[in-house]
């Protein structure tokens, strides 16, 4: 690693080298008087400005360090190639008289020997304008200089672009740098004109306050604008639009090193599909989700999951399940996983789960989905190619949906919609040639696929166990649970009571199917018993995100509830109850019997403050209804 110092020790950095600036390699994109712009080589995303001090302090103390000088010297003059016809005749010229003296004097002396060379050379190449001894000499001399670089004789006037902010006095651009900050650089920035109009009555305004043989000269419009056009276009879309939108602007990548191997990587995600479906009533439900796992060197996709529920841990689980069992074909298992940050995938779960198996989790950075390309880029040949015919979509936006109604037109169920997916999948994407790969997904699978050492698939059986979560919990009359979910059978009373130790028993579930679960004894855990659902209907199928959501929004509407009413009316029958309590009991013999009408043992509960529900409700007069209804027509009306 080589540091770029030069002669006087100075630090001067020049656009296009290369620095380590905190452990990561950035390159100097532009210098703006004294900003610098960087751009790191190795995240897309990243973008700094810095001053020239902060840059020089980190110099000084080692943390800035030119790993790379700039291309050809920074010098886009020395490049043969880009000159044109006219400084390349000028360079031919230069290299015409040198070398003449070169090869006959070695040098620029004697004077009247380079004369007469000059006036030789010059009728040999036909040049009408010789150039005299003091030229030829300073030509010879720099050539001498930059070791007989031939290079050296290039001439190229470049007049560097100044910005045109840097042309106006300072006062004028501390008014100019206030108005962008303020109403250009904002999410909501306002029209040019306004600014422009703002920025010369800013500048009128200052002008009252100033001597009057000493105005500010105030910029024209045109300036104006073009200093708005110069000014950096990541810096405007990140005030104006956001970091995200900013880097799909300037976002730039390399294609990704090809895996040795058929199964050295797969990239999983969620995505939310462009249609809305209909469920079994025909009613309207929402937009379906799909979780998809690919493998990257064939482009095949080995397992996916739809739900209509958001992205969770169960799709995961099931997703991962499926790419893994032994009775599909070409699945198998990958040496590494590529995530996005979403909690669906970084559970502590998913990761114990790839740990066991021996493969790695990878996760891409947050807002980085350009890691992930392959999933990425299936996702949209899924909308473009089926889910876009189908009845009931979204499109891609607004502008080109117009005014289809979606939801209207939505017919499918998400079992019609897997159906559809599969037969695509398998029909058409799968055999379809793809030209990253010069094959179709399963031509490349079958002819890389090692013989020798076959995918790693799992049984139905292994893979139960490798997904089963655990709780523990007490029985309960012959049933066992947690968070309201409930199993039973004739193990569970047993195992409650199993050798006179009444301990929690130990619950495997499947977070994505709770219809089942498997109970043992903690101090004999080799014996499993199957349990089954307390309540089928609603626990078969049911995934443990789906039933926390259920729960959730129970509480809601038992939180929203008002009993208040139900609560005073119990609160005065208890407090009825408890005064008569504190009364001895009278004579059983005088209620002994039926008690006539009207008599006392009528007015006892009124006595005791227990009423009917006429006594506390508002009557409601209610209208004669035959006064109010015409009788129907009698028989004879009709005959007649």
């Amino acid at each position: 690693m080589n540091t770029k110092i030069n002669n006087n020790d100075e630090f001067s950095p020049i656009v296009g080298e290369h620095y380590e600036y905190n452990g990561q390699a950035y390159e100097v994109m532009e210098i703006v008087a004294e900003r610098y712009q960087l751009r790191s080589l190795e995240r897309a995303a990243t973008i700094t400005f810095h001053s020239f001090n902060s840059l020089r302090k980190a110099w000084v103390k080692g943390r800035f360090v030119c790993v790379h000088e700039a291309p050809l010297n920074g010098e886009s003059n020395k490049i043969i190639a880009g000159l044109n016809q006219v400084e390349l005749d000028l360079f031919q010229r230069r290299q015409a008289y040198v070398n003449a003296v070169i090869e006959n004097l070695g040098g620029p002396r004697p004077i009247n020997k380079v004369k007469s060379i000059i006036a030789k050379t010059a009728e040999k190449i036909n040049d009408p304008r010789a150039p005299c001894y003091n030229t030829v000499h300073n030509w010879i001399k720099l050539f001498f200089r930059s070791n007989g670089n031939p290079l050296s004789l290039v001439t190229r006037s470049i007049r560097r672009k100044t910005p045109r902010m840097l042309h106006q006095p300072f006062p004028i651009q501390e008014i100019i740098e206030h108005h962008l900050n303020t109403y250009f650089l904002v999410r909501t920035p306002f029209s040019g004109t306004d600014i422009i109009d703002q920025i010369q009555s800013a500048v009128e305004v200052t002008n009252t306050g100033r001597l009057v043989n000493a105005p500010l000269p105030i910029p024209s419009a045109s300036t104006l604008r073009r200093i708005m056009k110069e000014h950096d276009e990541y810096e405007r879309l990140h005030a104006q639009r956001g970091h995200k939108e900013a880097g799909k602007t300037h976002h730039w990548s390399r294609k990704q090193m090809q895996p040795v191997t058929l199964l050295e990587c797969a990239e999983a995600d969620s995505v939310n599909l462009d249609i809305i479906l209909v469920d079994a009533n025909g009613e309207p439900c929402g937009r379906p989700w799909l979780t998809a796992l690919m493998n990257c060197p064939s482009r095949r996709l080995l397992g996916y999951k739809f739900s209509i529920n958001a992205p969770c841990l169960e799709m995961t689980m099931s997703t991962l399940k499926h790419s893994l069992d032994v009775n599909r074909s070409r699945t198998g298992l990958c040496r590494t996983y590529i995530f996005d940050n979403g909690s669906e995938f970084t559970t502590e779960k998913t990761k114990i789960i790839l740990a066991t198996l021996g493969s790695t989790p990878i996760f891409c950075e947050p807002g980085e989905p350009n890691q992930k390309p392959h999933i990425e880029r299936f996702f949209r040949t899924l909308n473009e190619q089926l889910i876009h015919h189908m009845r009931g979509t979204t499109f891609s936006d607004p502008n080109h949906k117009g005014d289809y109604d979606s939801t209207k037109q939505a017919m499918y169920t998400i079992e019609q919609l897997e159906h559809i997916f599969e037969d695509w999948l398998e029909n058409v994407y799968h055999q379809t040639y793809h030209r990253e790969i010069g094959t179709s997904p399963n031509d490349y699978w079958d002819t890389h696929v090692d013989n020798l050492f076959p995918p790693h698939q799992f049984s139905e059986t292994t893979l139960k166990q490798l997904f089963l979560c655990r709780e523990s919990s007490f029985a309960v009359n012959g049933r066992v649970g947690f968070k309201k979910l409930q199993w039973t059978c004739p193990s569970v009373p047993f195992l409650n009571h199993w050798r006179d130790k009444r301990k929690k028993l130990t619950i495997y579930y499947d977070v994505s199917d709770l219809g089942y679960a498997f109970v043992c004894h903690p101090d004999n855990p080799d014996d499993l018993h199957r349990v089954f659902a307390v309540n089928p209907d609603y626990q078969e199928g049911l995934t443990l995100s789906e039933h926390c959501k259920i729960m959730a929004q129970v509480k809601e509407r038992k939180l929203a509830f008002n009993d208040k009413i139900a609560l005073m009316h119990r609160l005065r029958i208890n407090e009825s109850i408890a005064k008569q309590n504190k009364h001895k009991p009278k004579n059983k013999s005088k209620f002994s019997g039926q008690a006539p009408e009207g008599s006392r043992a009528d007015k006892l509960p009124r006595k005791l403050g227990i009423f009917s529900a006429a006594d506390w409700l508002t009557t409601v007069e209610l209208p004669d209804l035959t006064e109010t209804c015409l009788p129907p027509p009698s028989t004879e009306e009709n005959d007649s």
